[in-house]
């Protein structure tokens, strides 16, 4: 709804870097090394688990003059330290999609190209962004680049065309702190080569939601990179089961609140609309984008409830919902003045209704085809969280997710255990004495760690002990 001609011209772009490799081969290294951290550290089970997203300062050139050809000296950019385990591919996918430049990080001291190396390397090639590969622990005893090297262009990939060019290829060390001026170098001519215009007034904000969690007293808490557009506090938003309004905006490390922010910046938004579930977030990779005013917000929050009344009062998952919103997208020029839609529409719904419970029922008939192993209850700190423990899991054969939601474990979950006679498992978060007193009364048993591993070995070990 917005025309071309609308679009002000605010400025360049921040730029994205995805950074992007095989567990342990030293990504979060780097960023501290860039950043002045020790994130590395800090990280629980010593591996990575979440997007870290960093405003890091790159410098772009060397010349006397601050702005030559309208190019700031140093520019501050988005590093994105992305988790290098296998099953946390959703989070590398979506940090590619919205970088500027990909930096594979790839150990010096490995003998062969491990998967998630093989992996991170297809995303960024898909994604089609210029490339810095960064060839790590050249300090170690048994480094060898060289072989690093002959393994990359064994298969082809550092001839390949990424960006418009060739991948630039830069050794260093993130620990000892050598040639990484070199590569911040290689990694500012990838970004000069990117149009980074940005527009804001006038084109509606939009993004993608790289983190989704559930808090008690905020409701559904997205993180989101901005690609477009100037988001505001006060505007209303959709992204995939969520509509609501910016209640609150934070910054990067959700700690400095904002009331703005441009295209490149990783923000916090809060603030779910009334009528929509609170427990309700957005997958990985959802588009995030602002609608034109509250009462269209409203609409197709209406909208939504009239779908799901009509399909028999069920949870609208992502397939069901992308319906609903193309419908509304369809039938929006049949509403009335007050925004209402006609009640002579409604049959008009009849057949896209039926589209959608076909959905439902193939769902259901896949669970019931794949109910195998130990049921449990999932609980999660993130979507991201879930996402990867759901997917490790799947490849069990003795644990069998029935119900699975990113927020705290409650009370209520807790006595849905006890009537089934299941576990219920929380990773990354904390369970409150309340609840696990509950529990201990229902004889309802708690699985819970912060690292992935440890909780898919301890729900892999309690199913063997039931006889799964």
């Amino acid at each position: 709804n917005h025309k071309k001609d609308e679009k002000i011209f605010i400025g360049r772009r921040r730029p994205v870097v995805a950074v992007l490799g095989h567990i342990d081969h030293g990504k979060t290294t780097i960023i501290d090394s860039l950043y002045g951290t020790r994130s590395a550290e800090q990280e629980a089970g010593g591996i990575t688990q979440a997007i870290g997203a960093w405003p890091i300062p790159l410098r772009l050139h060397d010349q006397d003059d601050p702005d030559p050809d309208g190019v700031p000296q140093v520019v501050e950019t988005t590093f994105l330290d992305t988790p290098g385990h296998v099953h946390f591919y959703q989070m590398r996918e979506d940090s590619a999609r919205v970088a500027t430049a990909g930096l594979l990080v790839v150990a010096s001291d490995e003998h062969e190209l491990r998967e998630q190396t093989i992996e991170s390397i297809n995303c960024l090639l898909d994604m089609d962004v210029p490339l810095v590969v960064a060839i790590n622990k050249i300090d170690k005893k048994d480094a060898n680049p060289k072989h690093t090297k002959a393994m990359l262009k064994e298969i082809g990939f550092l001839d390949a065309i990424v960006g418009g060019e060739k991948p630039s290829v830069v050794e260093i060390s993130a620990k000892k702190k050598i040639n990484l001026r070199l590569m911040e170098k290689k990694l500012a001519q990838a970004i000069l080569r990117q149009n980074l215009l940005a527009y804001g007034d006038g084109y509606p904000a939009e993004g993608i939601v790289i983190e989704a969690s559930n808090t008690r007293t905020q409701g559904a808490l997205l993180r989101i990179v901005l690609s477009a557009g100037i988001l505001r506090v006060g505007q209303p938003y959709v992204s995939g089961n969520v509509v609501g309004v910016v209640k609150t905006m934070y910054n990067e490390f959700g700690k400095e609140q904002l009331e703005e922010a441009r295209p490149g910046q990783v923000v916090y938004v809060s603030g779910s609309l009334k009528g929509i579930g609170l427990s309700q977030v957005p997958p990985l990779g959802e588009p995030f984008f602002v609608l034109k005013d509250r009462k269209e917000a409203e609409q197709m929050v209406d909208y939504r409830k009239m779908i799901q009344e009509l399909a028999g009062n069920q949870v609208a998952g992502p397939p069901l919902f992308m319906m609903a919103q193309q419908s509304h997208q369809q039938h929006s020029e049949k509403t009335t003045d007050n925004g209402k839609f006609d009640n002579n529409d409604i049959d008009d719904f009849e057949e896209e209704i039926t589209d959608i419970r076909d959905v439902l029922e193939a769902r259901d008939n896949e669970m019931h085809e794949e109910e195998m192993g130990l049921p449990i209850i999932v609980k999660a700190e993130t979507a991201g969280k879930l996402d990867a423990l759901l997917s490790a899991l799947s490849e069990t054969d003795c644990a069998r997710p029935v119900r699975s939601s990113v927020g705290p474990l409650e009370v209520g979950e807790v006595e849905v255990a006890s009537q089934e006679k299941i576990p219920v498992i929380s990773y990354g978060l904390e369970v409150s004495k309340h609840v696990q007193r509950t529990a201990s009364k229902k004889g309802v048993t708690i699985i819970q760690s912060m690292v992935m591993h440890d909780i898919v070995y301890a729900i892999v070990d309690h199913a063997r002990k039931k006889g799964y």
